[in-house]
């Protein structure tokens, strides 16, 4: 099966089909997208009154929206198993105990890391080393988003470096590897106003970005919003799609926004919403499809991570895995061939970051 790659900028006039290689990674800049995303009074990020057609709220980063796997990116036969792990949050602990109890084997196994693999935790940077040389592959979540905004952001800035970017270098300098994923006081004044309303200056995102290296980065990137599993590795013979967050239950595959695979909890007055109010797209999507298999047609299952609040949720036709890792919960996978889900204790080492 050839490989499709939807590389998507912030426009919807701007996709482009190409055939390439697995996780290609784009320099180009997106557009910027005009809607009010923003934080309100408490710092907290604002519900877009409309959503976006695009995922970044500024001009500084690409996304890949969807990229198939086929056999050779998958776990291999005979045993080889495919693993799809809820949010890490730079638990790098945490996801080397489950790697370790279900004894990961890197020769014939296959990783897939559901979004969230960096902020909270104390080795976000650390965790990218380790699950590239894992060959994991991984989907982009909300916290990735903003770090990747950042990195866009301050390279954006390289040839005009404003004076307080090197305030931030100095500070830093003396920073050891505890630093990494605190808040870290900055002097941010001199920041231009071209600063995206929706980062916060000196804020971990901010750091992970200054801090990561460019194989980091260039992973980090590559990571797509969705990635299709065939349904020949399923025991069930359905289509497996990650995501980070979710979709909504009323558009084809093809047709949801980036933002909502990214930040969707539930559906709120018929809108996908980040809020915790409204009604669980997941549970709507499970009554959806069971009419559509029901009447013939062929049912996909989506796997996804986001919702720490709802635990581990499993449904007929979605499976949530975020349990709660980074703050002392489990860290749950889904073993696809086996069709079961696994969950091991994590200790809490959060950093008290933003809970979104």
């Amino acid at each position: 099966m050839g490989l499709v790659l939807i590389l998507a900028l912030c426009t919807a006039s701007s996709v482009v089909v190409q055939s390439a290689p697995p996780k290609p990674v784009s320099s180009q800049a997106a557009e910027e997208c005009p809607y009010d995303y923003g934080r309100n009074k408490e710092g907290k990020l604002k519900q877009p009154s409309t959503l976006p057609p695009c995922l970044p709220s500024d001009p500084f980063t690409t996304y890949i929206k969807s990229q198939a796997l086929g056999p050779a990116d998958l776990a291999k036969p005979n045993g080889g198993r495919t693993i799809i792990i809820g949010d890490v949050h730079g638990h790098l602990d945490g996801l080397m105990t489950f790697l370790s109890k279900v004894e990961f084997d890197q020769t014939k196994d296959k990783l897939i890391l559901a979004g969230d693999l960096v902020a909270k935790g104390p080795k976000s940077l650390e965790l990218l080393d380790k699950v590239q040389e894992l060959g994991a592959e991984c989907v982009r979540g909300n916290h990735d988003d903003e770090v990747l905004r950042w990195k866009g952001y301050l390279d954006s800035q390289t040839k005009k470096k404003p004076a307080s970017e090197d305030k931030v270098e100095q500070d830093n300098e003396a920073c050891e590897e505890e630093c990494e994923g605190q808040t870290h006081e900055v002097e941010t004044a001199d920041l231009p106003k071209s600063v995206p309303k929706d980062l916060i200056p000196g804020s971990e995102h901010h750091l992970l970005a200054q801090k990561m290296t460019d194989a980091q980065y260039k992973y980090l990137l590559s990571c797509p919003l969705m990635l299709t599993l065939p349904d020949t590795i399923s025991p069930l013979k359905v289509a497996i799609h990650v995501m980070h967050a979710g979709i909504d239950p009323a558009l084809d595959f093809e047709k949801q926004q980036p933002w909502t695979l990214v930040n969707v909890r539930n559906i709120l007055e018929g809108v996908p919403s980040r809020k915790k109010k409204g009604s669980s797209w997941s549970q709507l999507y499970n009554a959806a499809e069971s009419k559509r298999v029901e009447k013939g047609a062929k049912g996909h299952l989506l796997v996804y991570g986001h919702d720490a609040g709802r635990g581990l949720n499993r449904q007929k036709w979605s499976i949530g895995l975020d349990t709660g890792c980074v703050g002392g919960g489990e860290l749950s996978g889904y073993f696809v061939e086996q069709n079961r889900v696994n969950s091991f204790k994590c200790t809490d080492v959060s950093n008290g970051g933003e809970d979104d």
